[in-house]
């Protein structure tokens, strides 16, 4: 049995930094939705630090920080940049950090997706 793999436009585009960085939701010459499948897919990996993070993509529109000891997989820190707002509703992603500041998570939406078995 073989595999597929679909690509889009969007997939096959190389991610541009600086672009995200100057990009605005509802900029549709320098939209971040057309830089966030190529930014997931081929530059965003589990281990990044946090400082390697910010230095690629910018401050951060939202910055959260938290998690404990009871709290035993909790983020110790979560940075959220907007990728898309519409109609009052936005897309974002949302990049979860260990206590060691070490990229664990990355998402698009508000909450991880479900882990299925």
């Amino acid at each position: 049995m073989g595999s597929y793999a679909f690509y889009s436009s969007s997939q096959k585009a190389k991610f541009d930094p600086e672009l995200w960085r100057q990009a605005h939701y509802g900029d549709e010459d320098r939209d971040r939705e057309k830089l966030l499948s190529p930014l997931m897919v081929h530059v965003l990996k589990f281990g990044m630090s946090a400082e390697d993070v910010r230095q690629l993509l910018g401050a951060p529109d939202e910055e959260r920080t938290g998690g404990t000891v009871n709290t035993i997989g909790a983020p110790d820190m979560t940075l959220v940049y907007l990728v898309r707002q519409e109609n009052g509703e936005h897309i974002q992603l949302t990049l979860d950090f260990s206590d060691k500041m070490k990229l664990f998570s990355f998402y698009v939406g508000d909450r991880p997706p479900p882990i299925l078995f």
